[in-house]
């Protein structure tokens, strides 16, 4: 309180030395005048003396100068005008409601929009493929940007009534994380150069904001990480990629930094398999055709803009054409064709995607089929397709078990222990298909295939694993209804090469049914004149095999009639013997 009452005091005190002076200078300037009009003398510049020395002590001029208002001249020039930002046709009045507020309220500069609507095949990246509108906006630094997320989330909960998800967002505690895990690196980067790298790294910086209204995605950056990640060549529509696109040698240029720039790392790990392009045409694909026909493979590595299909069907032709007797580098085709596959496969393209892998595989083991063993058959086709959420079909495994076949045939230093060897393989393979289909083993074909894999005949003698004779048990207890024909006639040519007969008998009366007799007779009989020599064909008449025939009744087919006739003249070419019985079982069977 006494320092309020000292205040007044002092600030009375201050003012009436004024005060008193002008009260004196006033009384004498009136007596002045008083006299001068006795006088009768008038001076002319006597007002306008009064007039100035009244108005410099006048009350206006008691006004502090920093209390005093000054007026701003009007400014001249051209006013800033504000972008017009171009809209998609068709799109949502939330689109310019947004894009508006970006250019009005928060001042972000070169506003795009990219309508990812129509060909989303095109694109690339996941957003593109979920999203509608892709907006692109530039912030002066990263405050600015971390504002206008903070002002668009805003508009998003008052307007539109949704909260959208950003990504990018950095809080002041993990920045701070950041600055201290930079500082423990000081001993490696002390240069002032190293310090401005840090510092512009924290200012630049990317949100991309999913507003959950209409698929809008919004992108503000800073012009530095704009320019460095160029996502205009991600989003433009095919036609206008090509304004957007930087080659290799504007990349190349381009000085990442090291310190905590996780994109940046991840982008040189790219750049070491492939090259960043995003644009695909049929004359890329074209150029890849004719790089690889002479496996110039770095040539047709720059080619391939994006993993597609019509790059995976490039690479298939081109090993398809080559010319025959050329020496494939077989690790090469295999890079090029993963580098043209994508990471994710839709299920509406997964048939025709694995049936250009299948494609492939089957052209490269045939070309190389040392190199491109079975084994990488397996794991680059089966086992990455299980992986992949691919459905394994029947059709998968018979190619495989062909390949498995094909390689035997062509090996002509086969022996047992290869034959166990893809076994293994072919065992590795059949367990894919248990959980999801464990019926494929009930396959005719599957059976006919497995079978062939567990032989080997060449010129002398056919090598088989013992593991045969389980599997035609098994075949024998599980087709207890009827043994496919094919399967029978299989399974009797490997024992007939084997000379196995006794095993070929027994197999022969289990396939047996309990209600008809359905078995391949002409097939049975033709596996006799064909292998078998003159002695087992008359053990076949004369131990009554034939008259199951009659038993059974069995329909006399001409392809049966053939066959028995065959039959009968090797075992004795005079035809006296075996004229009776041949003409039982023809004239008084019954004829189909």
């Amino acid at each position: 309180m006494w320092r309020v009452n000292q205040a007044r005091t002092l600030s009375k005190v201050r003012f009436l030395p004024i005060f008193a002076v002008s009260r004196r200078f006033l009384s004498a300037t009136t007596v002045f005048q008083k006299k001068g009009k006795e006088n009768g003398s008038e001076q002319d510049s006597s007002p306008d003396v009064v007039s100035n020395l009244q108005s410099k002590i006048s009350p206006a001029n008691q006004v502090p100068w920093y209390l005093q208002v000054v007026e701003k001249p009007p400014q001249s020039g051209p006013q800033t005008q504000l972008q017009t930002i171009q809209l998609p046709q068709g799109s949502p009045d939330s689109l310019k409601t947004i894009t508006e507020f970006l250019r009005d309220k928060l001042a972000l500069e070169n506003i795009l929009v990219f309508d990812l609507r129509q060909d989303k095949e095109s694109f690339t990246t996941a957003c593109s493929r979920i999203g509608d509108f892709m907006v692109l906006a530039t912030g002066k630094s990263g405050k600015h940007c971390h504002k206008s997320f903070v002002e668009v989330n805003t508009l998003l909960k008052n307007i539109f009534m949704t909260v959208g998800d950003v990504e990018g967002n950095i809080s002041a505690k993990e920045l701070r994380k950041r600055q201290r895990r930079l500082a423990r690196r000081s001993n490696l980067n002390r240069s002032a150069q190293a310090t401005l790298s840090r510092q512009s790294a924290l200012s630049d910086c990317w949100y991309m904001i999913d507003c959950h209204v209409d698929g809008i995605f919004v992108n503000i950056l800073t012009e530095n990480r704009r320019h460095e990640l160029n996502l205009e060549e991600l989003y433009a529509p095919e036609s206008d990629r090509h304004l957007y696109e930087r080659g290799p040698d504007a990349e190349a240029s381009e000085q990442l930094d090291d310190d905590d720039n996780v994109l940046a790392g991840l982008r040189r790990l790219a750049s070491r398999h492939q090259q960043r392009f995003y644009s695909t045409s049929a004359s890329q694909d074209h150029s890849v055709y004719k790089s690889l026909l002479q496996q110039d493979f770095k040539r047709a590595s720059q080619h391939i803009s994006s993993p597609s299909l019509g790059s995976l069907k490039s690479v298939t032709q081109a090993l398809e054409t080559i010319q025959e007797g050329t020496e494939i580098d077989v690790n090469n085709w295999r890079r090029i064709f993963d580098r043209c596959w994508p990471l994710y496969v839709s299920k509406a393209e997964q048939d025709e995607y694995w049936s250009q892998r299948l494609y492939f595989f089957k052209l490269l083991n045939c070309a190389a089929p040392k190199r491109a063993s079975v084994r990488a058959f397996l794991t680059d086709y089966l086992v990455l397709k299980a992986a992949q959420g691919g459905q394994l079909s029947r059709n998968d495994l018979c190619e495989f078990l062909q390949s498995v076949v094909a390689t035997l045939k062509d090996d002509k230093t086969t022996d047992y222990w290869d034959l166990v060897a893809y076994n293994k393989l072919v065992v590795d393979a059949i367990k894919l298909y248990q959980v999801n289909n464990p019926e494929v083993i009930r396959n005719e074909q599957v059976v006919c295939g497995l079978i062939d894999t567990m032989r080997y005949t060449n010129s002398k003698t056919t090598v088989c694993l013992h593991a045969v004779y389980e599997l035609i048990d098994f075949i024998s207890e599980e087709f207890q209804a009827r043994v496919p024909d094919s399967v029978v006639k299989n399974i009797l040519t490997l024992l007939a090469q084997r000379h196995d007969w006794n095993k070929l008998f027994s197999f022969w009366a289990k396939c047996q049914g309990k209600t008809a007799d359905l078995r391949p007779w002409p097939i049975f009989l033709d596996t006799f004149t064909n292998f078998a020599d003159r002695q087992w064909m008359q053990y076949l008449i004369n131990e009554g095999h034939l008259l199951w025939i009659k038993r059974n009744g069995v329909k006399i087919t001409p392809e049966l009639r053939t066959s028995l006739a065959r039959l009968f003249s090797l075992a004795e070419p005079s035809g006296v013997a075996y004229k009776d019985l041949y003409n039982y079982l023809v004239d008084n069977a019954t004829t189909a």
